[in-house]
């Protein structure tokens, strides 16, 4: 083998290597961001789902409740006022 080539070879071999390693660190990165990305949406979701409890159990969720419950029942009790009176208007 000439001078030459050998120098050639053994640079290739250098850079062979070179791109393994490369492309094991940039895998590892590509798992860690993946594992991070996977972690950070996990803990907004706990995040939400313990401000959900919270409210549930400080009484908000039941207030709303009560507030439509009653809204509700007024609509009825309004709409059941003017059938009565389109009964009334109409029909007798």
């Amino acid at each position: 083998m000439v001078k030459e080539e050998k120098v050639l070879v053994s640079w290739l071999m250098i850079m062979a290597e070179f791109m393994r390693v490369n492309g094991l660190m940039i895998e590892g990165m590509e798992r860690d961001l993946k594992d991070t990305a996977t972690k950070t949406l996990m803990k907004e979701i706990s995040l939400e789902v313990k401000r959900m409890e919270k409210e549930f159990i400080d009484g908000k969720m039941e207030k709303y409740m009560k507030v439509n419950g009653s809204m509700v029942k007024k609509m009825e009790k309004d709409i059941g006022e003017v059938i009565n009176l389109f009964i009334n208007v109409y029909f007798r």
